[in-house]
């Protein structure tokens, strides 16, 4: 073999180890694509999953605190009405007839055991008060008129009664009827 002959199956050879090099560096380029390819469809599939997910999760939360939100609004409209029930109930009160309010006010007076001390009546009670002191027999002093619904506050040496209508509904008769009015109130209605 002459020195072109191999010179020349060398440059075949080269050429057909190049070839196949070449084709051998496609394929796998095109592998390497598919599978970029690939991976950025997953990638896309699990990022539209987790959009989802979240967009599901938003709309729960939403939905959540409005509901929360509605249940907190129905719940302040009650109270607001049982304040209006206790509130109107004071007036009622005040509203009673003089000689129900000298007999209530006498009551009141007697179950205090100081000797001396002053009446606060509530605005536009004064005289019904000094009635009441005469009927229970006591000589506490009248003190300046005070702005609540009805009743009287007495301060003495050593203790300090409120026997207005504010504190006697507020204290002693709400606790006991509230959740029973609550119940006629509401009685069919319900926030959930």
């Amino acid at each position: 073999m002459a020195l072109a002959d191999i010179v020349q199956k060398i440059l075949e050879d080269a050429q057909s180890d190049a070839k196949q090099l070449v084709h051998n560096a496609e394929a796998e380029a095109q592998k390497i694509k598919k599978d970029a390819e690939d991976q950025a469809t997953k990638i896309s599939e699990k990022s539209q999953e987790e959009i989802e997910q979240k967009s599901q999760e938003m709309e729960r939360k939403t939905k959540t605190l409005a509901e929360s939100e509605r249940k907190n609004l129905f719940l302040n409209k009650k109270r607001a009405l049982l304040e209006k029930a206790f509130n109107e109930a004071k007036k009622e009160l005040s509203k009673m007839p003089e000689k129900d309010l000298v007999e209530a006010f006498v009551a009141f007076l007697t179950t205090i055991d100081e000797k001396d001390g002053t009446i606060y009546p509530a605005k536009g009670q004064k005289g019904i008060i000094e009635k009441a002191l005469k009927t229970a027999s006591k000589n506490y002093k009248t003190g300046e008129e005070k702005d609540f619904a009805g009743g009287f506050l007495f301060v003495g040496k050593s203790s300090e009664i409120d026997f207005s209508f504010d504190s006697i509904v507020d204290k002693n008769v709400r606790p006991k009827v509230e959740l029973k009015i609550a119940k006629i109130l509401f009685e069919g209605s319900n926030a959930s």
